[in-house]
C-alpha cells in the first residue's frame, strides 16, 4: 500500500499513462514528419529561436517524439519510461515559455497539417499546451510516487 493508493493501482495508472503518452507523441510524431514532406511556404522560414527552418525543426522533432513513443510504447521498464517522458516535457515546455518569453508567435507546432484542422491556431496552441502539462505532469507524479514508495530513492530501472 502507497498511502492510501493501492501500488497495482498506482502501477495500472502509470501503464495507462505511458500508453496514451505514447499514441499522443506517435501521433503528433507522424503529422510533423507528415508536415516536413510538404511544401507550404511557412515552411522555408527560420525559427527565430533555433535558427533552423520550421521544415528541418518539424523532421527533427517529429523523429524524436516519434523516438520517445516507440521506447515508450516497447520498453518493459516503466521507470525510464517516465523520466523519458518528463525530459521531452520539460524540453516541450523551455522551448514554449522562451518562445512565449520573446514574443514569438510562428510556431507551426504541427506543421502545415494544423491548417487543415477544423479548429483555430489559439485553439490548436491550447490545446498543446495541455498535453505538454499532461505529460509534465504525469511523468513527475510518477516519478514521485516511485520515489515516496522506495523511501527516498530514484532508480531508473525497476526494483
Amino acid at each position: 500500500m502507497l498511502g492510501i493508493v493501492d501500488t497495482r493501482d498506482l502501477q495500472m495508472g502509470k501503464r495507462l499513462f505511458a500508453l496514451t503518452s505514447g499514441f499522443i507523441l506517435l501521433s503528433a510524431g507522424l503529422i510533423k514528419l507528415f508536415s516536413a514532406w510538404g511544401d507550404g511556404k511557412i515552411l522555408s522560414y527560420v525559427d527565430p529561436l533555433i535558427r533552423i527552418t520550421f521544415k528541418h525543426e518539424l523532421f527533427v522533432v517529429g523523429t524524436i517524439e516519434i523516438s520517445v513513443a516507440a521506447y515508450v510504447l516497447l520498453s518493459r521498464n516503466e521507470n525510464l519510461k517516465m523520466w523519458v517522458l518528463l525530459w521531452l516535457a520539460v524540453n516541450i515546455l523551455e522551448y514554449r515559455v522562451a518562445n512565449d518569453l520573446l514574443r514569438i508567435k510562428t510556431c507551426p507546432c504541427l506543421g502545415t497539417v494544423g491548417g487543415l484542422l477544423p479548429i483555430s491556431k489559439s485553439q490548436i496552441d491550447g490545446l498543446l499546451r495541455i498535453v505538454t502539462l499532461y505529460l509534465l505532469s504525469g511523468a513527475i507524479f510518477f516519478i514521485l510516487s516511485k520515489m515516496y514508495a522506495t523511501r527516498g530513492t530514484f532508480h531508473l530501472t525497476d526494483k
